[in-house]
């Protein structure tokens, strides 16, 4: 199950085993996550700013990919971005 998070420890280990900075996600920064038990297995993130938003921090463990998880929290991320009347979304 896919569902928007905060901030955390075991985001910025799962952004860090995937070798993604975590020091520059803000308050600010919508998260989703998805959890197999206790364990976090997939993060994205979406910066909005003036109507334009930033696909990032999108990071999945190595045992759970192969499994489609990366493509479900892209288009919950897009969700969410049209929820949030966000235009355009970008990935750099």
């Amino acid at each position: 199950m896919i569902k928007p998070i905060d901030f955390s420890p075991q985001v910025a280990q799962l952004l860090s085993d995937c070798a993604l900075k975590s020091d520059d996600v803000t308050p600010e920064t919508h998260l989703l996550g998805s959890w197999d038990n206790e364990q976090l297995v997939g993060v994205v993130g979406l910066d909005v700013c003036e109507g334009l938003g930033l696909l990032r921090s999108l990071a999945v463990q190595p045992a759970a990919r192969g499994q489609g998880l990366a493509v479900s929290l892209v288009r919950e991320v897009e969700l969410l971005a049209q929820s949030l009347a966000v235009s355009q979304v970008y990935l750099l």
